[in-house]
């Protein structure tokens, strides 16, 4: 991804991995599958770049094309329960906060909670052009 304000690399989405990146990425964003026209979005901001919008720019551009693009009916964003800055840039975009999914990922042998967040094609709609 290049950023529009600094026209540099900011990041990546998809499969490829960061450090196969000619730059160091500022932003890693991705679609991953889950089930029938449903999608899961994901996202990491390097420390020094983070507050600066990029993780929003990417998610609203990214979480567009694949509602429109892939005709997807829903797509999902899963937050660390104490990430606020990631609930933010999901609500930002439009993302409607769904709930507490308890023990949902396992990190370092330990269980963690989730927030689901969810968005629709009717949602962006609805948005216009945030």
């Amino acid at each position: 991804m290049i950023g529009s304000r600094t026209r540099k690399v900011v990041g990546q989405r998809g499969a490829t991995a960061p450090w196969r990146l000619p730059m160091r990425p500022m932003t890693r964003s991705s679609v991953r599958s889950a089930s029938d026209r449903s999608r899961s979005i994901g996202y990491w901001v390097v420390p020094a770049e983070r507050g600066r919008g990029v993780a929003t720019d990417a998610v609203r551009l990214l979480g567009r094309w694949a509602l429109r693009q892939l005709s997807l009916r829903r797509l999902e964003l899963y937050q660390f329960v104490g990430n606020d800055a990631s609930g933010q840039v999901a609500e930002k975009v439009g993302f409607q906060r769904e709930g507490v999914l308890r023990a949902y990922v396992v990190m370092r042998g330990e269980p963690r909670d989730c927030v689901m967040y969810s968005l629709l094609a009717s949602d962006i709609e609805t948005a216009g052009s945030r």
